[in-house]
């Protein structure tokens, strides 16, 4: 099935997609454009060689024929392969270039963003086209210079339709001789200049588009001498982008030579590119807020499910450990009618082990129940008390835990107070230290732990890929240990995530430090190097400066 929608529109694309829906919704968001559908690839082949359209928009999952065998007939034939193909998908692509497309616009449509990238290639297309154009056009001004048996009327009716080809030109072209004086200025630089005559003129006082012509091209140039190194040197076009009165100007120069290979000068083609520039800031910044907001989407969808099933199975080995713990307390009961000393004890020693291996796993529910709760605000604090005594009670508690050749040092001088728990922040300054302690194990080290207050903080919380913006109170724990690799530091927050050996780590101490702090209100980022001459891991926790309300 193929057809046109007949609207006479400047530029035309084609639509490719199995979806009439699609078709229609992006016919709707393109209506300044001239729309032709194809709804099968052999249809979409043969619209495009008839009316060899501007762009194509290309479904790449279709029956029969997909996308990116589409794509590939289409740059086999010589009558198609320029035209440009953008892929449209469900899901990332790899490398679209390597396919043969120029981009790819995934679903589902953001009206903004697939305008914004066809815009882009329509205007980068037309801007092929006139340079090609303009390569010609400079191909006949060499030939013209060079050839010195041309009669002169020949001369002046090829130099008068040059000229006019040049003033037809959409982008400004300058032609300097070798004392880089501007010697030609075509009609759309004069209108280009024109426009923003009064805003160079800020920058460049002496700068006027009716002395353009005559005028040295020094003016442009804050190192003139550079410059005319540059113009007597330089052997193929050159492009920079300039700016030039508030605006941003794409200039190509290329040097003229005769035939002899003596350089006659240089022309250059003057685009102003500010808006384009706009355009793919803007959708820079656009793609940088959706991935944001796909992280933060994951991050809670990811919450949810595994919160769900950890919730269920902290419940059920709760009320199964509550039998367990019940029937044992029952037997320590019974064995002291036993007569038997022998056997008294060694009864009394199994519940004893059996109490032990219950208490840890108590432990293990709280620590998963604490996970599940992580995007729950804590709604009463217990027992609030000075930060910096705390976590000084803290470190001597953990101290005959480390090893002669792990040393703490502090930085406790804040007398902010974090606004939670004892219990809590014994918890996570105990995971910390304790996971700090295992990264030096092999080498040894420094456990640098530090409280201070930062201010006007701008990041994107690791755990919870929140927005962390202005004041907070920072509690930090360094290591100078092994040393987090970049492809693991997104998973480590993740319920029974570890890198340790069996037996070694349950995976769920990080899970606790960032339940207890996100319930806290609080945010967490991570820095980690592993080069040998830096290498460890930083844990800052960010806590806000505000008190809760009474």
């Amino acid at each position: 099935m193929n057809t046109t929608m007949n609207v006479e529109k400047k530029h035309s694309i084609l639509i490719v997609d199995d979806s009439v829906i699609n078709i229609r919704l992006l016919a709707t968001i393109l209506d300044e454009y001239h729309i032709l559908f194809a709804t099968d690839g052999e249809s979409a082949l043969k619209l495009a060689l008839e009316n060899q359209p501007d762009l194509i928009l290309l479904d790449i999952v279709m029956p029969d024929m997909n996308g990116y065998q589409i794509c590939e007939k289409l740059k086999a034939n010589s009558l198609t392969e320029k035209i440009c193909v953008i892929f449209i998908t469900g899901s990332l692509i790899n490398n679209p270039f390597e396919i043969g497309a120029v981009d790819y616009i995934r679903r589902p449509f953001e009206p903004p963003i697939v305008k914004a990238r066809v815009k882009n290639q329509i205007d980068l297309n037309m801007a092929r086209y006139e340079n090609l154009m303009y390569a010609e056009n400079l191909l006949t001004i060499n030939e013209i210079l060079n050839d010195k048996n041309i009669a002169h009327q020949k001369t002046s009716t090829a130099l008068s339709q040059l000229k006019t080809g040049l003033d037809n030109l959409s982008t400004g072209v300058t032609i300097a001789d070798n004392d880089r004086i501007v010697t030609y200025v075509n009609a759309s630089g004069v209108q280009l200049f024109n426009r923003v005559e009064s805003k160079i003129q800020r920058d460049i006082p002496a700068f006027n588009v009716e002395s353009l012509v005559g005028m040295n091209i020094d003016l442009f140039h804050k190192n003139p001498s550079y410059q005319r190194e540059l113009l007597a040197t330089f052997q193929y076009t050159v492009e920079v982008n300039m700016p030039l009165g508030g605006h941003i100007m794409n200039i190509k120069a290329s040097p003229i030579f005769d035939e002899n290979g003596e350089r006659l000068g240089s022309v250059a083609e003057w685009r102003d590119i500010t808006e384009e520039e706009s355009r793919v800031a803007e959708l820079a910044k656009t793609h940088a807020k959706n991935a944001l907001l796909n992280r933060q989407m994951n991050h809670m969808q990811k919450l949810e499910s595994i919160g769900r099933l950890t919730s269920g199975l902290a419940h059920d080995f709760n009320n199964i450990l509550g039998c367990i713990m019940g029937y044992n307390e029952m037997t320590g009961y019974a064995s002291e009618d036993i007569q038997d000393e022998s056997l008294r004890a060694e009864i009394e020693n199994n519940t004893k082990q059996v109490n032990l291996a219950g208490n840890r796993a108590a432990d293990l529910i709280n620590k998963m129940l604490t996970y599940c709760r992580q995007d729950t605000p804590k709604n009463q604090i217990d027992d609030i008390q000075p930060t910096n005594v705390v976590i000084q009670e803290v470190l001597k508690m953990l101290k005959p835990a480390l090893t002669s050749r792990i040393k703490i040092q502090t930085s406790l001088d804040c007398e902010e107070i974090i606004q939670i728990d004892v219990t809590d922040l014994h918890q996570i300054m105990t995971n910390l230290v304790t996971n700090a302690r295992d990264a030096m194990q092999e080498r040894g080290g420094i456990i640098n732990v530090s409280l201070r207050k930062i201010i006007n903080i701008s990041a994107h919380c690791l755990a919870c890929a929140g927005v962390i913006q202005g004041d907070f109170i920072e509690l930090s724990v360094a290591d100078n240990g092994s040393g987090i690799e970049p492809e693991i530091i997104s998973r480590i927050f993740d319920p029974f995530f570890t890198t340790k050996g069996q037996g070694e780590g349950t995976g769920l101490g990080l899970s606790t430090v960032s339940g207890i702090v996100h319930q806290s209100n609080g945010h967490i980022l991570i820095d980690s190097k592993l080069t040998k001459e830096h290498h460890g891991t930083t844990f800052r926790m960010l806590f806000s400066c505000d008190s809760p309300a009474d």
